[in-house]
């Protein structure tokens, strides 16, 4: 239904059309990440509260998300080091766990 309602525009008019397109996802786009960095945040300091499971939980939320937005490799990063640190603190014999985050880091 959408797709003939945007043939019946003449290619001039698709113009506007499509720059809004275009916008309203960088703008979703531009939410998300910032959604992420919250959730990063709020692990920090869930972490810090030694709410470990709340901060993991929050970790690999914004994890998901980076994934899912792509182009924040560094932030996916910085995540995934600091869920590594979460997982020593809660269990410093967890070797495995740790070293396949940062791996993945």
């Amino acid at each position: 239904m959408v797709i003939y309602a945007f043939n019946a525009f003449t290619p001039a008019a698709r113009q506007p059309l499509l720059l809004m397109s275009a916008f309203s996802t960088i703008v979703i786009l531009m939410s998300l990440f910032c959604f992420a960095a919250l959730l990063n945040n709020k692990a920090a300091t869930l972490n810090e509260l030694k709410l470990y499971d709340d901060a993991e939980e929050n970790w690999k939320n914004a994890i998901e998300i980076l994934k899912k937005v792509g182009y924040h490799d560094g932030e996916i990063a910085i995540s995934l080091v600091m869920l590594a640190h979460l997982t020593f603190d809660r269990d410093d014999t967890a070797y495995e766990q740790v070293e396949a985050l940062l791996d993945e880091a």
